[in-house]
């Protein structure tokens, strides 16, 4: 008896339903691609908050790309005031936003709440490794000192990376063979090295030093994750093993998706100048420009004296 039903094939011996590797292969790809362009939105998202803070006024930047941030194209260092403004307001929100970024991780990990497919699992922890590596670490390793809470945040964001190959492993072991390290090191390279490989190399071409360092320290502890630990027995009821629907799916999203985000936002290694979108006035525009002419410093008032002086002639007696 299987987690499936009583199936045979038909020479009588039982049959169980299984992924073809190059399913997962593709499935994981197309879903590391979407996941790390809605961590990298998130992340621009945080950035113009920071930005807003830093007395930027009447713009709101949006900016999506799997390859870089809206920071990275406006790097605060290059912004002059604005830089400094905005430094000072990033050391403020770093915490909690960082803890609210690991927060929603844990829940896609844990409390998935759409169907429990494998193809709709893999993408809720592939999405919140995304978030802990490419919105949380990112955050801190882009201006990165060596500070004490810097290293807690990169600490926890690989502790959710960790936590979330477990339980893609305890979810696989169910479908496919996954007792010895070198099989799940097998459906580790399968499914993170070439969209890894991928992300990495276009945010090098687009000059974002950050994407290739999450990209290759998302590899490191998963792989770490994968060989350190064999997948505990799950009993549990496994939709769509086969992966056939989001085999065809997943492709034809992340290629619009893709296509979507070189049409709007630009790419350098295209021949498109990056770009942003400014939500407030509908229009597209340079980001760096756009910043640059929306910075609204406080005036600084001219103190008044606080001591009246009277000058009188004396009284003639």
């Amino acid at each position: 008896m299987t987690l499936y039903g009583e199936l045979k094939d038909r020479f009588g011996q039982e049959y169980r339903p299984r992924p073809a590797a190059w399913r997962i292969a593709v499935v994981s790809f197309c879903q590391l691609v979407l996941s790390v362009t809605l961590a990298n939105a998130a992340l621009s998202a945080l950035d113009m908050y920071v930005f807003q803070r830093a007395y930027v006024r009447d713009v709101w930047l949006v900016y999506a790309t799997p390859w870089s941030t809206l920071a990275a194209e406006a790097p605060p260092r290059s912004l002059g005031g604005i830089g400094l403004e905005a430094q000072l307001a990033g050391r403020s929100v770093m915490l909690p936003a960082t803890a609210g970024m690991l927060a929603f991780a844990l829940l896609m990990i844990y409390f998935w709440p759409a169907k429990q497919s494998v193809a709709m699992r893999l993408f809720s922890v592939h999405l919140a490794e995304a978030f802990a590596a490419f919105g949380a670490a990112a955050f801190v390793l882009r201006a990165f000192d060596g500070d004490l809470a810097g290293i807690a945040i990169l600490a926890a964001a690989g502790v959710v990376c960790i936590a979330g190959e477990w339980a893609v492993n305890n979810l696989l072991t169910n479908v496919v063979p996954m007792r010895n390290p070198a099989q799940r090191a097998g459906f580790w390279l399968l499914r993170l090295i070439p969209a890894m490989l991928a992300i990495g190399a276009a945010s090098d071409l687009a000059r974002y030093e950050t994407g290739m360092l999450c990209a290759g320290g998302l590899l490191l502890v998963t792989l770490f994750a994968n060989v350190a630990r064999r997948p505990a027995a799950s009993y549990v009821e496994v939709v769509e093993p086969e992966m056939r629907e989001a085999a065809a799916a997943f492709p034809f999203v992340a290629i619009a998706f893709t296509a979507l985000c070189v049409w709007a936002f630009g790419f350098a290694a295209a021949d498109r100048l990056p770009r942003a979108f400014d939500a407030k006035n509908a229009r597209f525009v340079v980001p760096a420009a756009a910043l640059q002419a929306a910075y609204k410093p406080p005036e600084l008032e001219t103190p008044k004296p606080k001591i009246d002086i009277h000058w009188s002639r004396p009284k003639r007696r």
